[in-house]
């Protein structure tokens, strides 16, 4: 069993030492800024490579509750969705099918972590509207 880790001010100093730490012991990360959101990026594309692991990206104040709630729900949420979303797209070759294209930005849109309300349907729109559900 993975443990999942909480990381805030990872995208450079002390945090991203310990996201990197975290990352070579195999732990599923949760790594947030508030504001050096292309360093945090940077950081989550390393860490997947080098590390192979689970890497959760967001950008926001800690001190907003209702932003961590979010969060956390997010990454609870997410493991099951995501997983059952990229088992799909294993299905389909990129230009073999429209629904290939709305598939990879729903993984992405999930893996990014950023939403203005909730993250799901909008990562979902995109699959409806290649399907033709809109």
């Amino acid at each position: 069993m993975y443990k999942t880790v909480l990381i805030t001010g990872a995208s450079r100093g002390i945090g991203r030492a310990i996201a990197c730490a975290f990352a070579r012991e195999g732990c599923r990360l949760i790594i947030n800024c508030s504001r050096s959101e292309k360093e945090l990026l940077a950081l989550a594309d390393e860490l997947r490579e080098t590390c192979h692991v689970d890497v959760l990206t967001s950008i926001g104040d800690v001190s907003d509750y209702a932003y961590m709630e979010q969060l956390l729900y997010s990454f609870k949420r997410r493991a099951k969705i995501l997983t059952a979303l990229e088992d799909t797209k294993l299905l389909f070759r990129q230009g073999e099918s429209r629904l290939y294209n709305g598939i990879e930005y729903a993984v992405e849109h999930i893996q990014s972590a950023q939403s203005d309300g909730n993250i799901y349907q909008e990562a979902f729109s995109e699959i409806e509207k290649e399907y033709g559900c809109k």
